[in-house]
Protein backbone atom coordinates (compact mmCIF):
# COMPACT_ATOMS: atom_id res chain seq x y z
CA UNK A 1 0.00 0.00 0.00
CA UNK A 2 1.35 3.42 -0.92
CA UNK A 3 2.48 5.91 1.69
CA UNK A 4 -0.15 8.52 2.56
CA UNK A 5 2.44 11.33 2.46
CA UNK A 6 1.13 12.34 -0.96
CA UNK A 7 -2.42 11.28 -0.17
CA UNK A 8 -5.37 13.29 -1.49
CA UNK A 9 -6.70 15.86 0.95
CA UNK A 10 -10.37 15.61 0.07
CA UNK A 11 -12.10 12.29 -0.64
CA UNK A 12 -15.84 12.14 -1.30
CA UNK A 13 -17.76 8.86 -1.29
CA UNK A 14 -21.26 8.15 -2.59
CA UNK A 15 -22.88 4.85 -1.64
CA UNK A 16 -20.60 4.67 1.38
CA UNK A 17 -23.22 3.27 3.76
CA UNK A 18 -23.72 0.00 1.90
CA UNK A 19 -21.84 -3.24 2.58
CA UNK A 20 -18.85 -2.44 0.36
CA UNK A 21 -19.00 1.28 1.08
CA UNK A 22 -18.70 0.75 4.82
CA UNK A 23 -15.62 -1.42 4.36
CA UNK A 24 -13.98 1.04 1.96
CA UNK A 25 -14.71 4.03 4.18
CA UNK A 26 -13.41 2.27 7.28
CA UNK A 27 -10.17 1.39 5.49
CA UNK A 28 -9.69 4.95 4.23
CA UNK A 29 -10.24 6.32 7.74
CA UNK A 30 -7.81 3.75 9.16
CA UNK A 31 -5.17 5.17 6.83
CA UNK A 32 -5.78 8.59 8.35
CA UNK A 33 -7.47 9.97 5.26
CA UNK A 34 -10.28 12.52 5.43
CA UNK A 35 -13.53 11.31 3.89
CA UNK A 36 -16.82 13.05 3.19
CA UNK A 37 -19.81 10.75 2.85
CA UNK A 38 -22.74 11.79 0.69
CA UNK A 39 -25.86 10.39 2.31
CA UNK A 40 -29.60 10.72 1.94
CA UNK A 41 -29.86 11.18 5.71
CA UNK A 42 -30.49 7.59 6.72
CA UNK A 43 -26.99 6.59 7.78
CA UNK A 44 -24.51 7.81 10.38
CA UNK A 45 -25.35 10.62 12.74
CA UNK A 46 -22.78 13.43 12.57
CA UNK A 47 -22.18 13.35 16.32
CA UNK A 48 -21.16 9.69 16.06
CA UNK A 49 -18.64 10.25 13.28
CA UNK A 50 -14.87 10.20 13.82
CA UNK A 51 -12.93 13.44 13.41
CA UNK A 52 -11.74 12.65 9.88
CA UNK A 53 -15.22 11.79 8.61
CA UNK A 54 -17.70 14.39 7.39
CA UNK A 55 -21.31 13.68 6.50
CA UNK A 56 -23.17 15.72 3.89
CA UNK A 57 -26.77 15.11 2.90
CA UNK A 58 -27.59 14.98 -0.77
CA UNK A 59 -30.31 14.29 -3.26
CA UNK A 60 -28.69 13.56 -6.62
CA UNK A 61 -31.48 15.26 -8.55
CA UNK A 62 -31.44 18.44 -6.47
CA UNK A 63 -28.95 21.26 -6.15
CA UNK A 64 -27.27 21.63 -2.78
CA UNK A 65 -24.08 22.01 -0.76
CA UNK A 66 -23.01 18.55 -1.89
CA UNK A 67 -22.20 19.97 -5.34
CA UNK A 68 -19.52 22.23 -3.89
CA UNK A 69 -18.13 19.26 -1.95
CA UNK A 70 -17.84 17.17 -5.14
CA UNK A 71 -16.31 20.06 -7.12
CA UNK A 72 -13.60 20.49 -4.50
CA UNK A 73 -12.87 16.75 -4.18
CA UNK A 74 -9.48 15.31 -5.08
CA UNK A 75 -11.05 11.83 -5.35
CA UNK A 76 -14.70 10.83 -5.79
CA UNK A 77 -15.61 7.23 -4.96
CA UNK A 78 -18.85 6.06 -6.54
CA UNK A 79 -20.49 2.99 -4.99
CA UNK A 80 -24.11 4.07 -5.29
CA UNK A 81 -26.65 1.59 -6.60
CA UNK A 82 -29.80 -0.34 -5.73
CA UNK A 83 -29.11 -3.96 -4.72
CA UNK A 84 -29.70 -6.46 -7.53
CA UNK A 85 -30.23 -9.41 -5.19
CA UNK A 86 -32.86 -10.57 -2.75
CA UNK A 87 -36.07 -10.42 -4.76
CA UNK A 88 -37.61 -10.74 -8.20
CA UNK A 89 -36.77 -8.28 -10.94
CA UNK A 90 -40.07 -6.61 -11.70
CA UNK A 91 -40.03 -3.93 -14.38
CA UNK A 92 -40.08 -1.30 -11.63
CA UNK A 93 -37.15 -2.92 -9.85
CA UNK A 94 -35.12 -3.19 -13.05
CA UNK A 95 -35.69 0.50 -13.68
CA UNK A 96 -34.55 1.29 -10.13
CA UNK A 97 -31.43 -0.89 -10.55
CA UNK A 98 -30.48 0.90 -13.76
CA UNK A 99 -31.34 4.46 -12.74
CA UNK A 100 -29.77 4.26 -9.28
CA UNK A 101 -26.42 3.58 -10.96
CA UNK A 102 -26.51 5.51 -14.20
CA UNK A 103 -28.31 8.67 -13.08
CA UNK A 104 -26.29 8.99 -9.87
CA UNK A 105 -23.02 8.51 -11.74
CA UNK A 106 -23.97 11.14 -14.32
CA UNK A 107 -24.76 13.62 -11.57
CA UNK A 108 -21.45 13.00 -9.82
CA UNK A 109 -19.26 13.31 -12.92
CA UNK A 110 -21.10 16.41 -14.12
CA UNK A 111 -19.99 18.15 -10.93
CA UNK A 112 -16.35 17.01 -10.98
CA UNK A 113 -13.70 19.54 -11.95
CA UNK A 114 -10.43 17.68 -11.33
CA UNK A 115 -8.85 14.73 -9.53
CA UNK A 116 -9.84 11.09 -9.82
CA UNK A 117 -13.09 9.14 -10.08
CA UNK A 118 -13.02 5.60 -8.65
CA UNK A 119 -16.29 4.02 -9.73
CA UNK A 120 -17.85 0.62 -9.18
CA UNK A 121 -19.13 -1.67 -11.89
CA UNK A 122 -19.53 -5.45 -11.81
CA UNK A 123 -18.35 -8.60 -13.56
CA UNK A 124 -21.95 -8.88 -14.73
CA UNK A 125 -20.65 -6.64 -17.52
CA UNK A 126 -19.47 -9.79 -19.33
CA UNK A 127 -22.76 -11.69 -19.16
CA UNK A 128 -22.55 -15.48 -18.81
CA UNK A 129 -19.11 -16.43 -20.17
CA UNK A 130 -19.22 -20.17 -19.55
CA UNK A 131 -15.70 -21.56 -19.21
CA UNK A 132 -14.08 -18.77 -21.23
CA UNK A 133 -11.86 -16.32 -19.36
CA UNK A 134 -13.33 -12.87 -18.80
CA UNK A 135 -10.41 -10.44 -18.97
CA UNK A 136 -10.80 -6.68 -18.91
CA UNK A 137 -10.62 -6.38 -22.71
CA UNK A 138 -13.57 -8.73 -23.25
CA UNK A 139 -16.66 -7.14 -24.76
CA UNK A 140 -19.91 -6.71 -22.86
CA UNK A 141 -22.55 -9.41 -22.64
CA UNK A 142 -26.15 -9.08 -23.75
CA UNK A 143 -28.31 -9.71 -20.68
CA UNK A 144 -29.89 -7.21 -18.29
CA UNK A 145 -26.95 -6.87 -15.90
CA UNK A 146 -24.53 -6.53 -18.80
CA UNK A 147 -26.62 -3.65 -20.15
CA UNK A 148 -26.71 -2.07 -16.69
CA UNK A 149 -22.94 -2.31 -16.28
CA UNK A 150 -22.29 -0.99 -19.79
CA UNK A 151 -24.48 2.05 -19.18
CA UNK A 152 -22.97 2.52 -15.71
CA UNK A 153 -19.41 2.51 -17.07
CA UNK A 154 -20.33 4.78 -19.95
CA UNK A 155 -21.72 7.28 -17.44
CA UNK A 156 -18.49 7.12 -15.42
CA UNK A 157 -16.40 7.64 -18.53
CA UNK A 158 -18.53 10.57 -19.68
CA UNK A 159 -16.70 13.02 -17.41
CA UNK A 160 -15.91 15.86 -19.79
CA UNK A 161 -13.04 17.41 -17.84
CA UNK A 162 -9.80 15.97 -19.22
CA UNK A 163 -8.03 16.51 -15.89
CA UNK A 164 -10.19 13.82 -14.23
CA UNK A 165 -8.58 10.37 -14.05
CA UNK A 166 -11.03 7.45 -14.10
CA UNK A 167 -10.74 4.04 -12.45
CA UNK A 168 -13.53 1.48 -12.87
CA UNK A 169 -13.65 -1.68 -10.76
CA UNK A 170 -15.71 -4.57 -12.13
CA UNK A 171 -16.49 -6.17 -8.80
CA UNK A 172 -17.13 -9.86 -8.36
CA UNK A 173 -19.10 -11.77 -5.71
CA UNK A 174 -18.06 -10.06 -2.48
CA UNK A 175 -17.76 -12.26 0.61
CA UNK A 176 -18.01 -10.90 4.13
CA UNK A 177 -19.70 -11.55 7.44
CA UNK A 178 -22.10 -8.61 7.58
CA UNK A 179 -23.34 -8.32 4.03
CA UNK A 180 -22.75 -9.29 0.43
CA UNK A 181 -23.36 -12.73 -1.02
CA UNK A 182 -22.42 -15.05 1.84
CA UNK A 183 -25.24 -14.32 4.33
CA UNK A 184 -27.76 -14.65 1.49
CA UNK A 185 -26.25 -18.00 0.48
CA UNK A 186 -26.37 -19.28 4.05
CA UNK A 187 -29.89 -17.95 4.62
CA UNK A 188 -31.71 -17.53 1.28
CA UNK A 189 -34.39 -14.84 1.54
CA UNK A 190 -36.94 -17.19 -0.04
CA UNK A 191 -36.51 -19.82 2.71
CA UNK A 192 -37.55 -19.59 6.39
CA UNK A 193 -34.44 -21.53 7.49
CA UNK A 194 -30.76 -21.94 6.66
CA UNK A 195 -30.27 -25.14 4.66
CA UNK A 196 -26.53 -25.03 5.28
CA UNK A 197 -26.87 -24.99 9.06
CA UNK A 198 -29.15 -28.05 8.78
CA UNK A 199 -26.77 -29.93 6.51
CA UNK A 200 -28.99 -29.42 3.47
CA UNK A 201 -26.70 -27.15 1.47
CA UNK A 202 -25.34 -27.76 -1.97
CA UNK A 203 -24.67 -26.29 -5.40
CA UNK A 204 -27.07 -24.13 -7.37
CA UNK A 205 -28.35 -25.92 -10.43
CA UNK A 206 -25.66 -28.10 -11.99
CA UNK A 207 -22.94 -26.24 -10.09
CA UNK A 208 -20.77 -25.74 -13.17
CA UNK A 209 -21.14 -21.94 -13.28
CA UNK A 210 -18.08 -19.89 -12.34
CA UNK A 211 -18.08 -17.73 -9.23
CA UNK A 212 -15.61 -14.82 -9.39
CA UNK A 213 -15.54 -14.28 -5.62
CA UNK A 214 -13.48 -11.83 -3.55
CA UNK A 215 -13.10 -11.12 0.17
CA UNK A 216 -14.46 -7.72 1.21
CA UNK A 217 -11.11 -6.78 2.77
CA UNK A 218 -9.43 -7.13 -0.61
CA UNK A 219 -12.13 -4.97 -2.16
CA UNK A 220 -11.48 -2.27 0.44
CA UNK A 221 -7.72 -2.52 -0.04
CA UNK A 222 -8.05 -2.18 -3.81
CA UNK A 223 -10.16 0.96 -3.50
CA UNK A 224 -7.65 2.50 -1.12
CA UNK A 225 -4.80 1.59 -3.47
CA UNK A 226 -6.68 3.22 -6.37
CA UNK A 227 -7.12 6.36 -4.27
CA UNK A 228 -3.46 6.56 -3.27
CA UNK A 229 -1.67 5.23 -6.34
CA UNK A 230 -1.50 7.73 -9.22
CA UNK A 231 -0.77 4.93 -11.70
CA UNK A 232 -4.22 3.40 -11.32
CA UNK A 233 -6.35 4.23 -14.35
CA UNK A 234 -8.76 2.31 -16.56
CA UNK A 235 -10.69 -0.94 -16.05
CA UNK A 236 -9.89 -3.54 -13.38
CA UNK A 237 -11.59 -6.83 -12.58
CA UNK A 238 -11.91 -6.75 -8.79
CA UNK A 239 -12.03 -10.49 -8.11
CA UNK A 240 -9.75 -12.95 -6.36
CA UNK A 241 -7.13 -14.52 -8.65
CA UNK A 242 -8.57 -18.01 -8.14
CA UNK A 243 -12.25 -18.20 -9.17
CA UNK A 244 -14.07 -21.46 -8.60
CA UNK A 245 -17.15 -23.12 -10.02
CA UNK A 246 -20.23 -23.17 -7.82
CA UNK A 247 -19.87 -26.87 -7.06
CA UNK A 248 -16.36 -26.32 -5.66
CA UNK A 249 -17.52 -23.25 -3.76
CA UNK A 250 -20.27 -25.34 -2.17
CA UNK A 251 -17.85 -28.13 -1.26
CA UNK A 252 -15.39 -25.76 0.40
CA UNK A 253 -18.16 -23.90 2.20
CA UNK A 254 -19.53 -27.19 3.53
CA UNK A 255 -16.10 -28.24 4.76
CA UNK A 256 -15.54 -24.90 6.50
CA UNK A 257 -18.97 -25.18 8.13
CA UNK A 258 -18.39 -28.90 8.83
CA UNK A 259 -21.65 -29.67 7.05
CA UNK A 260 -22.41 -31.80 3.97
CA UNK A 261 -22.85 -29.97 0.69
CA UNK A 262 -24.47 -32.54 -1.55
CA UNK A 263 -28.09 -31.42 -2.01
CA UNK A 264 -28.38 -29.16 -5.06
CA UNK A 265 -30.99 -26.45 -5.44
CA UNK A 266 -32.77 -27.30 -8.70
CA UNK A 267 -32.53 -24.69 -11.44
CA UNK A 268 -36.28 -24.80 -12.08
CA UNK A 269 -36.95 -23.97 -8.42
CA UNK A 270 -34.64 -20.93 -8.53
CA UNK A 271 -36.36 -19.72 -11.70
CA UNK A 272 -39.78 -20.26 -10.12
CA UNK A 273 -38.85 -18.36 -6.95
CA UNK A 274 -36.63 -15.61 -8.37
CA UNK A 275 -37.64 -15.21 -12.00
CA UNK A 276 -35.07 -13.47 -14.20
CA UNK A 277 -32.69 -12.90 -11.29
CA UNK A 278 -32.11 -16.66 -11.19
CA UNK A 279 -30.14 -16.36 -14.43
CA UNK A 280 -27.37 -14.53 -12.53
CA UNK A 281 -27.12 -17.41 -10.05
CA UNK A 282 -27.14 -20.11 -12.70
CA UNK A 283 -24.69 -18.33 -14.98
CA UNK A 284 -21.34 -16.81 -14.17
CA UNK A 285 -18.07 -15.27 -15.26
CA UNK A 286 -14.61 -16.82 -15.14
CA UNK A 287 -13.21 -13.40 -14.37
CA UNK A 288 -9.63 -12.96 -13.17
CA UNK A 289 -7.91 -9.73 -12.06
CA UNK A 290 -5.37 -9.46 -14.88
CA UNK A 291 -4.88 -5.69 -14.70
CA UNK A 292 -4.88 -5.62 -10.91
CA UNK A 293 -2.22 -8.33 -10.81
CA UNK A 294 -0.10 -6.42 -13.34
CA UNK A 295 -0.31 -3.36 -11.10
CA UNK A 296 1.36 -5.32 -8.29
CA UNK A 297 -1.67 -5.52 -6.02
CA UNK A 298 -1.30 -8.17 -3.31
CA UNK A 299 -4.38 -10.08 -2.18
CA UNK A 300 -4.85 -10.89 1.49
CA UNK A 301 -7.16 -13.75 0.50
CA UNK A 302 -6.23 -15.25 -2.88
CA UNK A 303 -7.79 -18.64 -2.04
CA UNK A 304 -11.39 -19.43 -1.16
CA UNK A 305 -10.83 -21.67 1.86
CA UNK A 306 -8.76 -19.12 3.76
CA UNK A 307 -11.28 -16.40 2.90
CA UNK A 308 -14.24 -18.41 4.19
CA UNK A 309 -12.31 -19.46 7.31
CA UNK A 310 -11.49 -15.84 8.07
CA UNK A 311 -15.14 -14.80 7.66
CA UNK A 312 -16.88 -17.70 9.38
CA UNK A 313 -14.36 -18.48 12.09
CA UNK A 314 -12.60 -15.11 12.46
CA UNK A 315 -9.26 -16.75 11.75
Amino acid sequence: MNDTASAPNHIVAAGATGFIGRAVTARLLKHGLHVTILTRGTALKPEAAPANLQIVEWKPGDAGDWQHVVREADVVINLAGESVAGRRWTSERKTAIMNSRVDTTKVLVSNMTHGKLVSASAVGYYGNTGDELALEDRSAGNDFLAHVCSAWEKAAQSVSNQSVQTVIFRIGIVLGADGGALPALLQPPFLPFSPWRLGLGGPLGNGRQWMPWIHVDDVANAFVEAVLNPRYQGIYNLTAPNPVVNREFSTVLGEVLKRPAVIPVPAFLLRLLLGEFATTLLGGQRAVPANLTKSGFLFEYPHLREALNAILHND
